[in-house]
């Protein structure tokens, strides 16, 4: 019996309440946050929970792969519908420092509030740029408080950074190719030709472009 690509994010149900992570379907499994390190036993324990590999055939994969983040959410929401969509979302978490009440240096918020300022914060209000909980710090927004504090957008600028490189009219896939990282080469020497580099210079572009529009210059 084979199993169709959407098991990939089902999984998440499989294995405890789903995440709003570097993924679509991510999950939160005995309080442990999947990481690169923890996807083998995700992997490994969704096996355990839908049977042995003797006894059943099962072909998992991505769907989500060739889109970014906030393209892999307008699927979502024309699939659920926007009311589905708005009650899935606004139930998932992606902050690294739920647990914390101390954001940086003088900024607080509350325990379990999302801080607005991490990586998985960042990349959650690129994917979400409309509709979404609220954060401790919006730097969406020049009106926020804290937008023009010292070290509060360091997370922001690196990736504005990094995405007024890739988006430049003289950077090509060439360029691009030359420059990845460890992980994308294995990323597409590991997908069974379902990813190429230029696939992903395209990918991380597209990425890049909506980074730059969600996120405004001091």
């Amino acid at each position: 019996m084979a199993h169709p690509t959407r098991w990939f994010a089902a999984l998440g149900t499989l294995l405890g309440r789903g995440e709003w992570r570097y993924g679509l379907g991510e999950a939160h499994v005995r309080r442990m946050r999947l990481s690169r390190r923890r996807l083998p036993q995700f992997g490994g324990t969704g096996l355990k929970r839908i049977g042995p590999p003797s006894s059943m055939a099962c072909s998992l994969s991505d769907p989500f792969l060739s889109l970014t983040k906030r393209e892999a959410a307008i699927a979502m929401k024309a699939h659920l519908g926007a009311k589905r969509f708005e009650k899935t979302i606004l139930g998932t978490e992606t902050c690294w420092n739920l647990a914390s009440r101390q954001v940086l240096g003088a900024i607080t918020k509350r325990i379990g509030q999302p801080c607005g300022l991490c990586i998985p914060c960042v990349v959650r209000r690129t994917a979400l740029p409309a509709r979404d909980i609220t954060h401790a710090v919006d730097l969406t927004s020049k009106k926020d408080p804290h937008f023009a504090d010292a070290g509060a957008p360091i997370h922001v600028d690196a990736y504005l950074a990094w995405a007024r490189k890739l988006t430049a009219s003289a950077y090509r896939s060439e360029r691009f190719a030359f420059e990845a990282p460890q992980i994308v080469r294995e990323a597409v020497a590991h997908s069974d030709g379902k990813l190429t580099m230029s696939a992903i210079f395209e990918i991380e572009r597209r990425f890049a472009h909506e980074l730059i529009r969600t996120f405004p210059a001091p």
